[in-house]
């Protein structure tokens, strides 16, 4: 029997260019990690006990890359990912970050390296259908429209 569990986030990442565009971060995991080692991904994490999903964003945002948001969405999306390991359906509400585009990325031991790259580029190197469908509906839906009835 396989068990259905909410207790992951996940979190995409923007600045704005010169070119009053947006760039997407994307974070390269460490070949140590015990799920999909090596991958390109977005930020993702788990929820602690007693802690909010949003906070958890916040707080994932900060560990894996040192920034800070100015500015928060919550993408009208849910996503949803098999875990080989426990056996478990995670379900994972997905938030959207700007951040300073001057501001340093510091990563976590989490991962190898980080790119900013456009919409295209990054759906090219994203590899996870769940990354996939949270980055088209936050630029889709929110980005592109300049939407602010998602906004936190």
């Amino acid at each position: 029997m396989i068990e259905y569990i909410s207790n992951t986030i996940q979190a995409h990442v923007v600045r704005e260019n010169s070119e009053n565009d947006y760039e997407f971060l994307i974070l390269k995991r460490s070949n140590y990690t015990n799920i999909y080692p090596g991958i390109w991904q977005v930020i993702t994490g788990t929820i602690r006990e007693n802690e909010k999903a949003l906070d958890c964003a916040i707080r994932e945002l900060l560990e894996e890359t040192s920034l800070s948001p100015i500015k928060i969405w919550k993408i009208p999306y849910v996503a949803l990912f098999y875990n080989h390991l426990d056996n478990r359906i995670h379900t994972s509400p997905v938030f959207g970050f700007l951040v300073d585009k001057d501001a340093p990325v510091i990563i976590s031991k989490e991962h190898l390296e980080f790119k900013w790259l456009k919409f295209n580029d990054l759906l090219q190197l994203l590899q996870l259908p769940s990354h996939i469908e949270g980055t088209k509906i936050f630029y889709d839906y929110i980005l592109s429209k300049n939407s602010q009835i998602y906004q936190i």
